[in-house]
């Protein structure tokens, strides 16, 4: 037996890792991922493994039933959380060689977040290539619209701390569940079409009947038929959670508020102090969720000491 929660919990630990991962390689200014190492790039990135669900987009369902890239993945999160090389004499002999070509380094990083032992669920089942180049793809292009058309390719590089603090709450939004028997999905009269990003509602088939066909949600199957949207029992359905988002108060503060607060909160702390005066400062933020006040507080200090600094020198 599966716990869905455990379950769910592990889907936004292996989702966020790879955000992360797609993150720290857009960004070599912040001198952790050695993309110019070209055995790195094309052996063990995530970035890599982008290009390749690009080159197959428009045929990912053969992409085939191996586990290439999750095994890839696998080995990328164990480079990161042991660090490589993984122990101190294997290092020094590294660091010792002159030539250093196709050699590279990475410092261990022994977060929770990385803990291989905090996905167990899905790297005990693993994920088919075909499944895995499905989420590649889904996290390296914007979703489509009528309007504009286009999906474009997501720069990684231009978001900010702020932005994947709005992306971890988000993804807190999200419950998972197993169908005990087969369940029907059905939604509003109103609504024409289903969002999977949103709430959604789901009927056994005892009480189908009490929904008209406009409240029931249909599908295609392979042959084009028109069939209802069904979830095998068994199944596990991961869908937004409703008021549960709002009971929990698990809305991220939008950057605009925060550079509001933190500027009014530091106006008079800041008055007459020196730049050094300012390092001395301790900062306590009690109700930190995803630091995105935190996080703003640390800026506007560092704004402000190099602002002090630069007049008293």
């Amino acid at each position: 037996p599966v716990d869905p929660s455990e379950l769910t919990l592990q889907c936004i630990r292996y989702m966020y890792r790879m955000l992360f991962v797609l993150f720290i390689e857009s960004r070599p200014d912040l001198g952790y991922a050695p993309m110019k190492s070209q055995a790195y790039f094309s052996s063990y990135s995530l970035e890599s493994l982008r290009d390749i669900a690009e080159n197959v987009r428009d045929d990912i369902e053969n992409g085939g039933e191996g586990y290439y890239l999750f095994e890839t993945l696998e080995k990328l999160y164990q480079l990161i959380y042991s660090g490589y090389p993984d122990n101190y004499d294997d290092s020094k002999k590294l660091s010792n060689i002159e030539s250093k070509h196709d050699i590279f380094e990475i410092p261990a990083l022994k977060a929770h977040l990385f803990d291989p032992e905090r996905t167990k669920l899905i790297t005990n089942s693993k994920i088919r290539n075909h499944v895995m180049l499905r989420i590649i793809d889904l996290m390296s292009v914007t979703r489509g619209n009528g309007k504009r058309g286009g999906r474009a390719r997501i720069s990684y590089s231009n978001l900010g701390i702020n932005q994947m603090g709005a992306a971890y709450e988000a993804l807190l939004s999200y419950r998972g569940f197993i169908a005990k028997e087969d369940l029907y999905e059905v939604k509003s009269a109103k609504e024409k079409n289903i969002d999977e990003l949103e709430v959604g509602y789901f009927v056994p088939a005892s009480d189908l009947d009490q929904y008209n066909e406009n409240e029931r949600v249909y599908t295609k199957n392979d042959l084009g038929e028109k069939v209802l949207k069904v979830y095998k029992k068994g199944t596990f359905i991961y869908r937004l959670a409703g008021r549960e988002r709002e009971k929990s108060a698990s809305y991220y503060t939008p950057e605009v508020l925060t550079k509001c607060l933190v500027k009014y909160a530091l106006k008079e702390l800041l008055e007459d102090k020196t730049a050094d005066e300012i390092l001395n400062l301790k900062i306590c933020e009690p109700a930190m969720g995803s630091a995105a006040f935190l996080n703003e507080t640390i800026n506007q200090l560092a704004e402000a000491y190099l602002n002090l600094k630069q007049k008293e020198l």
